[in-house]
């Protein structure tokens, strides 16, 4: 779901050329400042799938404050995301994809990643104020 996408952006992106082209700066630049102009939300409402009878599940939200071309090239889009994603694994994926044990043990010790009491691989995700977070503890800082 993409709310908050500007009619006047669908319109200018139509009215660009029937192949979209990043040839006409001028036209891309003012595409970017109007699909930017309004707050913009995506909500992942559910994925789910199975893998080798591994369940994966996923839902998130996005909220992305205005925007425009310069600030993205300044390098202040970072500052315009709050993000937050939950994503849940089956406790058997470490016997369907073995490649991936150390590398969840090693998520799970550093608390990136819980197991909850089913064993299934918890993560509460997070991108707040330029910060990655996993579990509340930081991954990375922008």
């Amino acid at each position: 779901m993409l709310a908050g996408f500007d009619k006047a952006a669908a319109e200018l992106y139509a009215r660009l050329t029937p192949v979209p082209s990043t040839d006409n700066k001028e036209s891309l630049i003012a595409m970017i400042d109007a699909v930017g102009a309004k707050p913009l939300t995506i909500t992942l409402e559910k994925l789910s799938f199975k893998y080798n009878e591994v369940p994966f599940q996923a839902q998130g939200r996005a909220d992305i404050q205005p925007f425009k071309y310069a600030e993205l090239l300044a390098g202040h889009g970072a500052e315009k995301l709050q993000a937050e994603l939950s994503i849940q694994l089956g406790k058997y994926v470490t016997e369907v994809l073995p490649q991936f044990a150390p590398m969840l043990e090693q998520y799970v010790q550093m608390g990136m990643i819980e197991q909850d009491e089913d064993g299934a691989y918890k993560s509460q995700v997070q991108f707040n104020r330029k910060q990655l977070r996993a579990n509340d503890n930081v991954v990375q800082q922008f």
